[in-house]
Parts: C-alpha cells; structure tokens; sequence
C-alpha cells in the first residue's frame, strides 16, 4: 500500500510540474498576443486569478514569472524544462536579468528558500516586502507596509503639523486620514468636477453648473467642462459591462474614449464620452480591429 501511494504521488507530482511548464508556456503566448483582453479579462493576473480560477497567489506567481521571461528568455526555457519551478523562478524574478541569469537559475536551484530570499533582498531590498491588507473588523482594517526613510520623514512632519492643527496628539491613523483626503481633493476627477459645477462665477460669466459643456476646443483638447461631466456621470469609475452585465470596478489607469470616434466626425461633447481603465480600452480597440479584419476589402479601404 505504502509504495503503491508513494508511486501515485511520484506521478502525480510529475504531472504537476509538466502542466505548471506548459500552463507558462500558454500564457506567455497568450500575454503576447493580448488575447486575454478578447475573453474579456483585463491583464494576464485577473486571467489566471477569475478565469482559471486558480487564487490570488498563482495567478501572482504565474504573472510575475511571465512578465520576467518576456525580458530574460532564459527564466521560462529553466521553467519549461523543469530546471526550477514555478515557486522558486518567482523568488528570483525581481533581480534576475539577461547577463546574471545563469547566477541566479544556479541560485535558485541550488539554494535554501530562506538564503535565497536573502540573497535577493541585498540585490532588491524591495523584492520582498509585501503590503498587506488585513481586514480586522468589518470597520477596521490593518495596513502593513515598508516606507523608505524620506517618506518616513514626510509622514512624521505631516503628523506634527496635524497634532498642532488639532491641538491634540495626531495618530498615524489620523494623519494618514487627512493625508488621503487632502490628495483627494486636490487631484480625483470626481471631486474636481463637484468643485467646477458648485463653482459660484460672476454674473457676467455663465455658472459652470448650468453652462452646456462645448464640443470644440482651440487646441484639440477635451474641454474641461466635458471632463468633467463624464466624470461626474460615471463617479470617476471604468464604465464598461461585461456580458454577465458586471460594471468593471477599476478607478485607476482610467482614460477618456470617444464613442464615436474623432476620426469619424465624434466629438469632445460628453454624451460622446465614456470611462475605460487601461485594459479594457484596449479590449476596445483589439474589438474594434478584429471587426475591421473581418470586413470585406472594399469596405476596409473605405473606413475614415
């Protein structure tokens, strides 16, 4: 019984690492010609994550390992001929490159994890540390993060200033607070468009909230008040559904698209306007391509 398992789990491990080299092998391909972007995902780690449903911590493996091979080919060929796992071609990833790869594929092969991560971290003090997230109670939650000495700096200034405004002893948590809200007063587009529409003008001017936003500009550019107005429609947030009607929920990375595009006569008017987040703008182009693509000759010479 006891060498029937060990037998059954000899196999079954090799199984594992020849899928895990091809899986890499796949996404690799996958990556270079975006296609993931055309299943709707949008980046190879929300891929891996959602749509293989293999967690967070593979679909990280998987896409940290493959934006390293793109750059040293020599990483995936160690993968893929099972020189080193997945787990220990990770480990490497954030120090390795083309002129120190055989170093560093020795290291890994070779190498304690913890004298490995060791040895990383005197090359990339960074590759390491993690930022955490850790929730606590559904009203509070725990951060862990590693700051270099200048933003320690700036962070303890800043709670100085907040203590004495307050006239009181200011926590980090409290400074971090008034940090956030002042950076997002000053630079989210959603704010900057509830400033611009309860802007009080002067008479001879029209108020910003009532004026209808102008489709021209002199030079081109999408008028402010058009910005703002998409902004506000869709609170700043990437505005594209997914065929289970999902809204994206990315509000970084985010862009400005013309529906109708400019070179088909759409305009800067906002109701031309959209949201996308930099992965789905592109899904909309890599769309609208394939539909090109798949036009008639004639048709293709035709388009604006």
């Amino acid at each position: 019984m006891t060498n029937a398992l060990h037998e059954k789990a000899l196999g079954l491990a090799k199984t594992y690492k020849t899928s895990e080299q091809a899986l890499l092998g796949v996404l690799m391909e996958m990556q270079e010609k975006n296609l993931f972007l055309l299943l709707g995902y949008k980046h190879l780690f929300h891929y891996v994550e959602v749509g293989l449903a293999l967690g967070e911590s593979q679909a990280g493996y998987f896409h940290r390992v493959a934006l390293t091979s793109r750059k040293v080919p020599e990483l995936k060929a160690a993968v893929t001929s099972g020189e080193l796992t997945l787990s220990q071609a990770r480990r490497i990833a954030p120090v390795i490159t083309p002129e120190t790869a055989p170093l560093w594929i020795e290291n890994a092969k070779t190498m304690k994890q913890k004298d490995l991560e060791r040895e990383v971290t005197k090359v990339n003090p960074k590759a390491l540390k993690k930022e955490k997230v850790v929730p606590l109670t559904p009203e509070r939650t725990k951060v862990v993060v590693a700051v270099g000495r200048e933003t320690e700096d700036a962070l303890k200034r800043a709670q100085d200033l907040l203590s004495q405004k307050l006239g009181r002893h200011a926590s980090l948590e409290d400074t971090l607070g008034a940090l956030t809200k002042c950076f997002l007063e000053k630079h989210d587009p959603v704010k900057k468009a509830e400033r611009a529409s309860s802007r009080k003008v002067k008479q001879t001017t029209v108020n910003a909230s009532s004026r209808k936003p102008s489709s021209r500009s002199a030079n081109g550019r999408i008028p402010a008040a058009s910005l703002h107005a998409v902004n506000r429609r869709l609170d700043g947030r990437c505005a594209h559904t997914d065929s289970r009607g999902n809204r994206c929920t990315e509000r970084k990375w985010i862009h400005v698209h013309h529906i109708l595009p400019r070179a088909q006569g759409g305009t800067h008017h906002p109701d031309n306007l959209t949201l996308l987040c930099s992965a789905h703008h592109r899904m909309h182009h890599l769309e609208e391509r394939e539909i090109f693509l798949r036009k008639p000759g004639p048709a293709r010479a035709m388009r604006p």
